[in-house]
């Protein structure tokens, strides 16, 4: 499985496949205009943040920080 300093290094399109394919769906949240799907991969987590109004994965996100998990958490 592909490790936090090379997926980082990938472009966009290869990030989204990567965290969609080889990931553990979390959750999802939205945010703005996003709906932003988390993933689990090996070491970190992936968010992949998609445009329901053009049909595209605008970005991804990647982190290894628990406390980024926070928008997550629903109290």
């Amino acid at each position: 499985m592909i490790s936090f300093d090379e997926y980082i290094v990938l472009p966009e399109d290869e990030k989204a496949a990567i965290a969609m394919t080889q990931g553990n769906f979390v959750d999802f949240r939205y945010e703005k205009k996003f709906r932003v799907a988390l993933y689990r991969l090996r070491h970190f987590y992936a968010e992949v943040y998609y445009d329901g109004a053009l049909n595209t994965i605008d970005h991804t996100r990647a982190f290894t920080k628990i406390s980024q998990l926070a928008p997550y958490i629903n109290l």
